[in-house]
């Protein structure tokens, strides 16, 4: 291998674009063990420092916000726009400011999960380029924000921008893509943990316990317990913005386990619609009961894969923060897994697509 410099970019939605991208870095650097990576986001170093298993040089830098949220599930589309239309007015000077900044970091490739100005950047350059994702916000921002003024030029400058990648690697599952022409299909991509559930009986003091874990992603949302169903034996484990007084409600950070071993240690899982924890929970063989989006782009493909490899059933966020889900958990908990084990080898393989293009 004579190209040695990768850098990573990860959009600033949530934590799903770097559980996509960690996995991948893991399965690269058992095929490069010498690759030198640079990685810009915005995500807390902690949450690196978990997932990956070689040292990187983190940089702070938000190349994108994706798209302004009001919760885990309801997208701002005004305010979403509004950030969209004034970073566009100056698309070239952040264009050019990304050129100057890629100047300084001389990668020999880049791989973007999934900002789109670093890679017009890179084109610019001549530096090889890598999309990679089950979504684009192209097609995300032109579903939530094409009825106001101006939005076509938004939408084909990010086009643009995703069709100078050498490859856009799509995951499986992945959103409908028919703006690109550089697309490449790759397996599912997901973290899969060991069941260590001898540690949440020990937290519990209860052997027949079963858990059900509970979360939303990395957009914080603020959820009552109080209404939620209680089940005899049974016990929730929330994450951050979830607080509660109830004795069968567990803090994720009060579990001496992984996030991906708490995941694969629970019996169900309550997430909302989203690449990471949907395909880890199917991945880990863990029915699941998904918060729906409604108009998330990706969910039909989501659900249909969901459905097919695993279990799934769905909820409304109105049942949800009304906790009207108990038949969804009885049903969750009462699931035998009789399908065949999921193959999740899409890391490995745009692990193999990178290193053909640093040989």
């Amino acid at each position: 291998m004579t190209k040695q410099h990768l850098l990573v970019d990860l959009s600033s939605h949530g934590f799903g674009h770097f559980a996509q991208t960690s996995m991948v870095l893991n399965a690269l650097h058992k095929q490069a063990p010498t690759l030198k990576i640079t990685l810009r986001g915005t995500l807390p170093e902690a949450l690196i420092k978990e997932r990956l298993a070689m040292p990187v040089t983190y940089l702070k830098h938000e190349l994108d916000i994706g798209l302004k949220m009001h919760n885990a599930v309801e997208v701002g589309a005004s305010a979403s726009f509004d950030y969209y239309r004034d970073f566009h007015k100056h698309y070239q000077s952040h264009v050019d400011a990304e050129v100057e900044r890629l100047k300084i970091l001389k990668p020999d490739l880049l791989l973007a999960n999934v900002p789109y100005v670093s890679l017009a950047a890179a084109n610019e350059l001549g530096i090889p380029s890598l999309a990679m994702c089950s979504l684009n916000w192209a097609d995300i921002f032109q579903n939530f924000c094409q009825h106001f003024s101006g939005s076509g030029k938004i939408i084909r400058q990010i086009h643009q921008a995703y069709n100078a990648a050498n490859h856009f690697l799509m995951a499986t599952p992945h959103m409908p893509m028919p703006n690109f022409k550089n697309t490449v299909l790759i397996p599912p991509i997901a973290h899969t943990g060991q069941r260590r559930v001898e540690r949440l009986h020990e937290l519990v003091g209860n052997a027949n316990a079963k858990f059900v874990l509970v979360s939303l992603g990395g957009i914080p949302t603020r959820i009552d317990t109080e209404h939620w169903p209680q089940f005899e034996d049974v016990y929730w484990v929330v994450g951050e913005g979830i607080k509660s007084n109830r004795e069968d409600v567990i803090a994720h950070n009060s579990v001496d386990l992984s996030f991906i071993d708490l995941l694969s240690s629970c019996d169900a899982i309550i997430t909302k619609t989203g690449y990471g924890t949907l395909v880890e929970a199917v991945a880990s063989q863990a029915p699941v009961i998904c918060v729906e989006r409604g108009n998330w782009p990706e969910e039909p493909a989501l659900f249909d894969w969901a459905g097919r490899e695993g279990y799934l059933q769905t909820l409304s966020m109105q049942d949800f923060e009304a906790g009207k889900f108990a038949d969804q958990v009885a049903v969750a908990l009462d699931t035998e897994w009789v399908k065949a084990p999921v193959n999740c080898n899409g890391a490995e393989v745009a692990a193999g697509i990178i290193c053909d293009f640093l040989s």
